[in-house]
């Protein structure tokens, strides 16, 4: 019984709202009453499911469906979007759902409390017309109408961006027509000036063939004097070097043997073009008693010194014989018959 009234209630109410309706339903675009239409036969559907059965994008849709719930006709529940005060839309079907839980909810406070059938009925109309009124407008409300502003502010930035592009394009393209006219006008004035200069370059060029004409002759006469001076320094080298052999003809001996007798060292020098004191005096050589000796050998003798009795019988022969004369002209001494000291 009490299913029944609610049910006729409702659908008085919606009977009665159905005027009202076609009031607000006038002066609609073409997209939004192909969304009302839309939402007549397929209620509870969500945006995309309309833009992509009507053949429009999302954006579109989105501001339709803000339009139409700011205009009381659309109401999005949690299932989707339903339309309002329609007689045989999703209004009825969504007022039937929220009959049956109220009558349950009823059917269960019958049992626990005693209240008047009259105050039952009145009660639960009232509250049915109340929930009914209340859900037609859902809380994701703001974020649609976020969402569309949102889209509606890219679809702008979108065109300001097509704009500002078209006219940099523009712009870009005016600068480079005024850039390549005065480039050409630029070079125009400059071709006489720049002819002169080639004139002059081509002057300065024959200038300088010329010149490398007279160094090329120049270098010439060069390389000829260079081979005369070539050839001259040849000889002189040659002279030279056969002086240089027989200079070092002493030497080379010396080397060999480290002394040499006084008169064997003169008839060497004898072939050379200079005398035993010239390799004293440079310091090659050391005349000690009636002996030659290299310096360095020399030295070398007087490095080891003092040396024992003993080690002096282990030298050389040529060594003994320098120190034997190094003693006789006074310059080493015998200490206490064991040991050859200097002076």
């Amino acid at each position: 019984m009490v299913s029944y009234i609610c049910i006729c209630s409702a659908t008085i109410l919606t009977h009665n709202q159905n005027s009202k309706w076609i009031e607000l339903a006038s002066g609609l675009s073409s997209l939004e009453r192909k969304v009302l239409e839309y939402l007549r036969q397929r209620p509870y559907a969500n945006p995309r499911e309309i833009a992509d059965a009507i053949g429009m994008s999302l954006v579109a849709v989105r501001m339709a469906l803000y339009k139409l719930r700011n205009r009381g006709l659309v109401a999005k529940t949690s299932r989707g979007y339903v339309a309002r005060l329609f007689r045989s839309g999703a209004l009825e079907m969504y007022m039937k759902e929220k009959t049956t839980e109220e009558t349950s909810r009823v059917s269960t406070k019958e049992e626990q409390i005693e209240v008047p059938h009259r105050k039952q009925e009145q009660a639960l109309t009232t509250s049915t017309k109340s929930d009914v009124e209340k859900n037609l407008v859902t809380k994701n409300e703001l974020n649609e109408i976020i969402e569309a502003k949102i889209s509606n502010l890219e679809q702008k930035f979108d065109n300001i961006i097509n704009n500002l592009r078209r006219e940099f394009s523009a712009k870009l393209e005016e600068l480079e027509k005024t850039f390549s006219n005065n480039i050409s006008e630029v070079f125009k004035e400059r071709i006489p000036s720049i002819e002169a200069r080639v004139k002059e370059l081509d002057s300065k060029i024959r200038e300088l063939e010329q010149s490398l004409l007279k160094i090329s002759e120049t270098i010439e006469s060069l390389k000829k004097r260079v081979l005369e001076l070539k050839s001259s320094i040849s000889l002189k080298t040659t002279f030279q070097e056969r002086r240089l052999r027989r200079y070092a003809s002493l030497l080379d001996v010396l080397m060999e043997r480290g002394i040499l007798d006084i008169e064997e060292a003169r008839r060497i020098v004898s072939n050379e073009m200079k005398s035993l004191n010239d390799y004293v005096r440079e310091g090659r050589v050391v005349i000690v008693g009636d002996l030659v000796a290299l310096r360095e050998f020399y030295e070398e003798i007087l490095m080891r010194l003092p040396i024992s009795i003993s080690e002096y019988r282990d030298l050389d022969p040529n060594a003994r014989r320098l120190i034997d004369a190094m003693i006789q002209d006074g310059i080493l001494y015998i200490h206490r018959g064991v040991e050859i000291r200097k002076v």
